[in-house]
């Protein structure tokens, strides 16, 4: 009986998309992404026929006409949802930004949104970065060796890519100037698409794929991203992947490098308060390393903050007491590091209630309340931590009956108030302006500070953006999107404007339900 020949399946690649897939100089289909395909094909009992695409863009066209049936270097979006089929992920592969060797910047992109970025067109990577960044400047290319090689000149700030892409070009291509930066914080699946009409083998290769094991995975992967050891030592090869590989390690080490170099600003800060009183300096010096091994665990574990902030503040309850009874004359000291680590439990608490609310692992529990209450709960616990800053408190009512979650509605307040604080003068009134009626509960927080610019006002609510005045002001961009996350979970709505006197004014409004009386 004839053996059954294997059903043919042409599949669409990339011409250069390596070290995930590419044509190599003998015409055979090689990467990562490649040798998946041809074990699973494999299993499935398919015949592979490759259809050679310049461009994800010309793949695309293929898979619409009908000229091909699968594409590899795939990653699911809205967009391609709508004609094709993905498998389960073969790999989520970190999303990396390469800038000029000499280049100091090691911070979050955001934070360099005025330079312009190069991006390969009609990726996902492409897709994320226009949602996640609106204002973000691309210039897209057509593959990542055009990319790194305008970064290489000069022409661009960045090339942002695959970690494993941007390193195996880097060393492909002999790129010296250029290294990756840093590591976004969102990473990408690489899944196979599959046309629409195929749903039969889609099905087989999500089998296919379910049934790989640990070790078949760990051999394709070890062949292309690790070097292993050869009876005959060769520079070629050692220097051939010996460059990919320093620059990965180089991408994971990028966090713990912006780790130390917080650490670095933070024990000069702690010096600067040891060289403020010579009086002091003996008892402080014995709680350094308490206090240096408290604010490493601040930098990398964020639920151990309260312990060593509670130290702190005992240790300046001790030194008050002494300073009362001894008359040191450290009162101007004493002050300056109460408003330090008020700042500090400040950034604790909205750190750990941020963490929870964009996890969505903090909700509203809403129980009844007394708004009004809770309004003179934060203006005490204010007084104290800012003992210099003044709000004006206007409310024709001292009961405001409510259904909220105190825990949150705490978080709010304080935000706003502190908001207020930092972009407004020590010497300027912040009003805090209360009103309820039958229907709902306004609530208006004014200061007299440096305002808000107008092409900033429709992005004041995004996650991590910043006004482009606040530039001098410390502050990563949270605390209206956090506000807004608290607002919407009340059902309320929230704004921001800024009057003609000067400053700004962020106004809520909460629905008051029957429920609320």
């Amino acid at each position: 009986m004839e053996e059954r020949r294997p059903e043919e399946v042409r599949l669409c690649t990339n011409l250069d998309s390596m070290p995930y897939e590419g044509i190599d100089e003998q015409g055979q289909y090689t990467g990562i992404i490649a040798d998946f395909i041809r074990l699973l094909a494999e299993k499935i009992h398919k015949q592979l026929v490759l259809v050679e695409t310049l461009n994800t863009e010309q793949a695309q066209e293929f898979l619409k006409q009908q000229q091909c049936d699968i594409f590899a270097t795939a990653t699911p979006s809205k967009e391609r949802e709508s004609y094709l089929g993905f498998t389960l992920p073969l790999l989520q592969h970190p999303i990396g930004l390469a800038t000029l060797a000499d280049s100091e910047f090691l911070g979050d992109i955001s934070q360099a949104l005025d330079h312009r970025f190069a991006v390969v067109q009609e990726t996902a990577v492409y897709e994320t970065l226009r949602s996640k960044y609106p204002s973000i400047k691309i210039t897209p290319v057509e593959s990542a060796k055009i990319g790194l090689a305008m970064v290489a000149s000069g022409k661009l700030f960045a090339y942002i890519d695959s970690v494993a892409v941007i390193a195996y070009q880097v060393q492909k291509q002999s790129i010296l100037n250029v290294k990756i930066a840093n590591e976004l914080e969102f990473k990408h699946p690489i899944a196979i698409a599959i046309r629409k009409d195929k749903p039969l083998l889609l099905a087989e290769f999500n089998r296919a794929i379910s049934e790989l094991s640990e070790q078949e995975k760990l051999t394709i992967l070890n062949k292309w991203l690790s070097i292993n050891y050869q009876r005959n030592f060769s520079y070629k090869h050692l220097s051939k992947y010996l460059g990919p590989i320093f620059l990965m390690l180089l991408a994971l080490l990028v966090h713990y490098v912006v780790l130390i170099r917080n650490n670095k600003k933070l024990q000069t800060s702690y010096n600067r308060l040891l060289s403020d009183n010579a009086c002091i300096s003996s008892v402080l010096e014995q709680e350094q390393q308490a206090v240096n091994q408290s604010i490493q665990f601040a930098e990398m574990i964020s639920h151990e903050y309260r312990t060593p902030v509670s130290i702190i503040s005992i240790n300046l309850d001790i030194l008050e007491l002494k300073n009362q009874q001894k008359a040191l004359a450290i009162d101007s000291q004493l002050t300056k590091m109460r408003e330090s680590v008020a700042k500090l439990i400040a950034l604790v608490e909205t750190s750990l209630s941020r963490e929870k609310l964009l996890t969505g692992k903090l909700v509203a529990h809403k129980v009844r309340m007394d708004f009004y209450h809770t309004v003179e709960q934060v203006l005490f616990e204010l007084k104290n931590s800012y003992p210099h800053r003044q709000v004006i408190l206007h409310c024709e009512q001292t009961k405001l009956p409510f259904l909220g979650d105190p825990e949150l509605l705490i978080l709010l307040l304080k935000n706003l108030l502190e908001n207020a604080f930092k972009y407004s003068a020590s010497d300027k009134v912040v009003t805090l302006n209360l009103v309820r009626s039958a229907s709902e509960l306004i609530i208006e927080v004014a200061d007299q500070g440096i305002g808000i610019m107008h092409t900033d006002m429709e992005h004041i609510f995004e996650k991590y953006h910043r006004a482009a005045n606040s530039a001098n002001t410390s502050g990563i961009g949270l605390g209206l999107f956090m506000a807004k996350l608290v607002v919407v979970q009340h059902g309320g709505e929230i704004s921001v404007v800024c009057p003609s006197a000067g400053g700004a004014m962020v106004r809520i409004l909460f629905p008051v339900t029957f429920g609320n009386d």
